[in-house]
């Protein structure tokens, strides 16, 4: 008997080692498709999340109580976490590796059994302890820039036109304005909400990402023409679907799952333009909304204190593998509020190559936050660093009674 389409095509693509693509067709298997221990297992072979993990494997041990593998990957978990039988929500950070279970070879096109008696292993983390470092000082060298340009355009107005337009120079309405005049910027903004499982609680989401990004919304018309284009730019020698036919989705049809906060699908915004796809290829950079989570259970304070708990629980739990780390970084946005950057260095599944992957999380509500994934090439990161740090000074979530429930979207 043949598993069921979502299953079948997140297996295969999880034994080519196509996990990002894999995570979607798992994730919707898991929700629409008969429940089954050995797909909550595959979904937690390829999650990059160690909360995504702990509750396939609780999951799995829910269908299937003496399921061998499974209750080997629950005690791998118990023993990291101090030998304490934790719940399958409990707080680690998203960019904490889960462990994978080592696989067995299995008939072509079927289920692949795991080895209940081979033991759990973790995928090194590779990253660069200045990255973080670096961009905080590309962005104080662009600041200072752009009041330099402003000063010196200020002297030249003010000899030209006299001393009587130079109170309207030095005021902030002019400050404001020319710092938002178009050439400082390549980017725009994108606005969309999506609503919680209760269809009452929404979460408006803005961000500046760079021109050639677009949100993969499967209703919009622009997204569509451009997907169609790509499609037929790259297509794939195998036939297979390309990445931007595997993040596309439709934005009013997400909710957040109440249970674990995930977004399923994950929301996307990717690149499009064609010189940069035929560098980087099916790597193509992009940011996704992964899910909307409440905080660890007593945190407390306004919403950069709750931020700045979330770091403190990371770097005092998380422990990465000898010879790799974690860079932690709390931010100041421009409005006020902050964030929480977490960055690491990985090994691609589907290319092998090395990537760059910023975990953000912005405060959600009073009592959530939500946490995006930023994505890009390592032969590609210094041409994105003024969009990275873009995005980090502008990605907002805030959220509001929704009294009708339907999400609205620009992708202007």
């Amino acid at each position: 008997m043949y598993p069921p389409p979502k299953t079948q095509m997140g297996i295969q693509l999880a034994q080519q080692g196509r996990r990002q693509e894999a995570l979607a067709y798992l994730r919707q298997a898991v929700q629409t498709e008969p429940p089954n221990p050995e797909v909550w297992l595959w979904l937690a072979h390829v999650s990059p999340d160690i909360n995504e993990y702990r509750n396939c494997v609780y999951q799995a041990l829910l269908l299937d109580a003496n399921h061998p593998t499974a209750r080997q990957m629950q005690a791998v978990l118990n023993q990291s976490s101090g030998g304490q039988n934790n719940p399958p929500y409990s707080a680690y950070p998203a960019s904490q590796p889960a462990p994978m279970p080592i696989q067995q070879a299995g008939p072509a096109g079927g289920y692949y059994a795991y080895s209940a008696g081979s033991p759990a292993v973790q995928q090194p983390l590779y990253t660069d302890n200045s990255l973080i470092n670096n961009l905080e000082r590309q962005r104080k060298r662009g600041r200072r820039l752009r009041r330099w340009m402003a000063l010196f355009l200020f002297f030249g107005l003010l000899i030209g036109c006299g001393v009587g337009l130079r109170f309207l120079f030095l005021s902030q309405a002019f400050e404001d304005w020319f710092y938002n005049l178009a050439w400082f910027s390549n980017s725009h903004t994108v606005h969309f909400t999506i609503n919680a499982a209760d269809n009452v609680t929404q979460w408006d989401v803005e961000v500046a990402v760079p021109e050639t990004w677009l949100l993969a919304d499967e209703r919009v018309q622009s997204w569509r023409n451009t997907r169609d284009r790509l499609k037929s730019e790259f297509a794939l020698a195998d036939g297979t679907p390309t990445i931007w036919e595997n993040v596309e989705a439709d934005v009013s049809q997400i909710v957040v799952d109440p249970a674990n906060g995930v977004v399923q699908p994950p929301i996307t915004l990717i690149e499009t333009d064609t010189e940069t796809i035929r560098r980087d290829g099916q790597n193509a950079a992009r940011l996704q909304l992964v899910q909307i989570t409440p905080y660890p259970s007593g945190t407390q304070g306004d919403d950069c204190q709750k931020i700045k708990a979330l770091a403190q629980v990371d770097q005092t739990t998380l422990q990465p593998q000898a010879g790799s780390q974690v860079t932690y970084k709390v931010q100041e946005q421009d409005n006020g509020r902050c964030i929480y950057v977490v960055h690491y260095r990985n090994e691609s599944g589907t290319s092998q190559l090395i990537e760059h992957v910023y975990v953000l999380k912005v405060p959600a509500d009073a009592s959530s936050y939500a946490e995006w994934q930023l994505t890009l090439l390592d032969q590609s990161h210094s041409d994105y660093e003024n969009a990275i740090n873009k995005i980090i000074e502008t990605l907002q979530v805030t959220a509001a009674v929704n009294p009708i429930p339907t999400p609205e979207i620009s992708d202007q």
